[in-house]
């Protein structure tokens, strides 16, 4: 199933070997958590230590998560 919030099919990284239950379980902790991020709610979370083992459990790139849910940078 295609995830509109990670734009790419659940798959495991190589940095995890949770059994796809668990895997998918994972995803939807972060799926929900994308939702808060997206309606203003819980913004911090995002770049912190629990991003990054949501991630890994989940099977996404954390730091690809982080960098496509980082605020847009302000030109000077």
């Amino acid at each position: 199933m295609l995830n509109p919030y990670l734009r790419q099919r659940p798959t495991p990284s190589r940095a995890t070997s949770a059994p796809l239950p668990e895997r998918e379980l994972w995803a939807e902790v972060l799926i929900a958590a994308l939702r808060d991020v997206e309606k203003g709610r819980d913004t911090g979370w995002i770049g912190t230590r629990d991003v990054r083992l949501v991630c890994t459990l989940a099977g996404p790139d954390p730091d690809a998560v982080a960098e496509r849910l980082a605020p847009p940078s302000k030109a000077a």
